[in-house]
């Protein structure tokens, strides 16, 4: 690997596994443990996890919390490899360009896997590796003998949304957001529940990363969870949501705060430079929620727990 793209590398696996991915799995693990009390709404997951979840159940939801953040990690590296409307540029000291994270690597979604090679997770996180023997099994212990085909992507509605108070931006920035934020509901948010709902109800996953994934949990683990979820739908769906918000709330925190960081977007008006540069922008991390939010306006699951406090 090139000195340069083991920079990028170990950038990207501080901030989407040590930072994102790990504090989202520390969230998701510790609502249906207990540990947040903060809110009305937590304790109501608390106490009907108590009430409805057995014992198998619990460890059921409990693993697969993190399979669904490594799914999201995934599909969010997916989307950064299948179009060229997105560039995530990273800045390294004593070069002259920012290095586009997909030049380095072009088969980034499954970066997220492996043992051998070995993946991002593996690398980076605190938490055991939970994939071996599944990945071993199934003759994946290196990523790059299981590529990924690129994403058909999702249309877009038009931008930018003529309903949303643009705080001073031009039309081409709020266009830049919008288009962004969608792509990240659709591709990554919503796609990542969609995928685990579907594999739970008993269909073949659509590609090997998340057979491995399904194979890596307790077997019976759908079958015990299909009864939970027609006991306290909303209860696990919004746990699982929780996670996954928070992984994308945290990355894109990380994101926001690094000066080394831009994320360039095309649009129909040219291209916007750097989306954490646009004016009245907080942070990029907090255009996930409210009223006006990408969640909100563009996800088709409602916010978790969180906005209705």
């Amino acid at each position: 690997m090139l000195p340069a793209c083991q920079q990028v590398q170990e950038k990207l696996g501080t901030t989407f596994i040590k930072y994102a991915r790990d504090s989202a799995i520390y969230r998701g693990q510790g609502l249906i443990e207990g540990l947040y009390n903060h809110f009305d709404s937590d304790r109501e997951i608390f106490e009907a996890i108590v009430s409805a979840f057995s014992v198998s159940e619990f460890i059921d939801l409990h693993q697969l919390i993190v399979r669904v953040v490594d799914r999201a990690l995934f599909n969010c590296f997916h989307l950064f490899q299948s179009t060229d409307e997105i560039h995530f540029l990273i800045s390294l000291e004593g070069a002259d360009e920012p290095v586009n994270i997909k030049r380095c690597f072009p088969d980034m979604p499954q970066c997220v896997f492996g043992t051998n090679n070995p993946g991002w997770i593996a690398q980076y996180s605190s938490y055991v590796y939970p994939y071996a023997r599944a990945e071993d099994a199934m003759s994946l212990l290196d990523y790059r003998k299981a590529p990924v085909a690129p994403l058909q992507m999702p249309s877009l509605p038009a931008f930018p949304d003529p309903s949303v108070e643009w705080h001073g931006r031009t039309a081409q920035q709020q266009e830049a957001l919008d288009k962004f934020g969608f792509w990240l509901m659709r591709v990554v948010r919503d796609k990542t529940i969609d995928e685990w709902l579907s594999v739970m109800a008993g269909y073949e996953p659509p590609d090997v990363w998340l057979a491995m994934q399904a194979r890596s949990l307790l077997e019976g683990w759908a079958e015990r969870l299909q009864r939970v979820q027609r006991l306290e739908e909303d209860v696990m769906i919004t746990v699982l949501l929780e996670a996954i918000d928070t992984m994308l709330h945290d990355a894109l925190y990380d994101i926001d705060a690094r000066e080394e960081y831009r994320i360039a977007v095309k649009t129909s008006r040219g291209w916007v430079a750097d989306l954490t540069r646009v004016p009245m922008l907080v942070n990029l991390a907090a255009e996930l929620f409210g009223e006006d939010g990408w969640i909100a306006r563009f996800s088709r699951y409602p916010r978790a727990w969180v906005d209705r406090e």
